[in-house]
């Protein structure tokens, strides 16, 4: 029994994507995400997994049921407020790792402070350059991503994912461009950064094997929850 309070917590979630011919994609969710979790959404392709992340990191909006970020309900917020929300509260990790080329390093792994202002950048400098140096970037601080490997991008994507020192990070197929072994690499990476700095992590996948680093396995089959374990 979960004794804290859930970061995130979804009752009778649907959603339908309107057209032509209506096509619902999720049906009656209740998710609760908690401090601490290291969450695997397993699910083949088209089981709606992304569309779940997408709503739970207010990225899309549910067709109906309710949606808390912190005991703050979703649908009583505006757009600038969800907006703001998404901002401070998550992280974000994608398939591929959408380093801004133009920028080194350290400014990428900065951005999402920058953007937040420059007194929250200048706070968070040193926590972000241990956070490189953690994943062994802390030689290529100014460096740019086409001077990087594959594995070194991403695991730019990571840390800038955590800059903000986020309560919840959410992933989609973060390794899903990666080689095995760098996939192996970055995905302890993540576990330790989420381990020191406390924050909760939610990856959707459709391979099976990610569930090894999990402590949570929650698996989606035609749009509907068929699992929800904790390992």
């Amino acid at each position: 029994m979960e004794t804290s309070e859930p970061v995130i917590k979804m009752v009778g979630v649907n959603k339908v994507y309107e057209g032509v011919v209506p096509t619902p994609v999720l049906f009656d969710i209740d998710l609760n995400i908690y401090p601490g979790d290291f969450a695997v959404i397993l699910g083949k392709s088209g089981s709606g997994k992304t569309t779940l992340l997408n709503i739970a990191g207010l990225l899309d909006s549910a067709t109906s049921g309710r949606i808390e970020v912190e005991g703050r309900a979703v649908h009583e917020m505006d757009e600038d407020q969800r907006a703001d929300l998404r901002r401070m509260f998550f992280g974000f990790i994608f398939q591929f790792h959408h380093l801004l080329p133009d920028f080194d390093v350290m400014e990428n792994a900065l951005m999402p402070c920058r953007i937040r202002g420059k007194s929250f950048e200048d706070e968070a400098f040193e926590r972000v350059a241990e956070m490189l140096r953690m994943v062994e970037l802390g030689e290529k601080l100014k460096s740019y991503p086409s001077q990087l490997s594959g594995g070194q991008r991403q695991r730019v994507a990571v840390v800038r994912a955590f800059a903000n020192q986020p309560r919840v990070v959410l992933a989609d197929e973060p390794t899903g461009s990666l080689d095995s072994k760098t996939t192996v690499q970055v995905l302890a990476l993540m576990k330790d950064i989420m381990q020191k700095f406390g924050t909760a992590f939610v990856m959707v996948t459709h391979d099976e094997a990610m569930t090894d680093v999990a402590n949570r396995v929650i698996e989606l089959k035609d749009g509907r929850i068929v699992r929800d374990e904790k390992k």
